[in-house]
């Protein structure tokens, strides 16, 4: 398998994200980063609940699932979980990457899977996020927050 690595602010990777095409996944899919092209699966309960439970959450990633959860089923904005959390945009990035690196190294994960809802909202050039229903399912299960 070949690794490409892109360097950039949040924003810059964010406009590369958009304008890869992943690989097909197959299962229940939603669209992501605002185009109709790209779809990826949600996380499933089961793994949801491997993943959030398999090592200790840090405390910026409880705050976020936290937030999430307070707000569900509406978005919540990159800015709102910096103030959460108390990180800047750049720390923060850093928080929702270690979810994907939780969930990369947990047993039944594969490349397209996706822990959270997101949009890009054009006013704060910025993602949303929100949780699916599945992932607050393991979270209501499992209680890790």
């Amino acid at each position: 398998m070949k690794m490409i690595v892109y360097e950039g602010t949040v924003e810059e990777i964010a406009k590369i994200a958009r304008a890869l095409k992943p690989e097909a996944a197959t299962g229940d899919s939603t669209d992501t980063f605002g185009d109709p092209e790209r779809s990826e699966t949600l996380v499933a309960t089961e793994l949801a609940r491997r993943m959030l439970t398999r090592l200790p959450l840090s405390k910026a990633q409880t705050t976020v699932l936290k937030t999430l959860m307070d707000a569900h089923p509406e978005w919540v904005s990159r800015d709102e979980l910096s103030a959460a959390t108390g990180y800047s945009s750049h720390q923060l990035a850093g928080v929702m990457g270690a979810f994907g690196r939780r969930a990369s190294k947990t047993d039944g994960y594969r490349p397209g899977i996706r822990l959270f809802d997101t949009q890009w909202n054009d006013e704060t050039g910025a993602w949303d996020y929100r949780l699916p229903d599945t992932m607050l399912e393991a979270l209501r299960l499992e209680k890790p927050v």
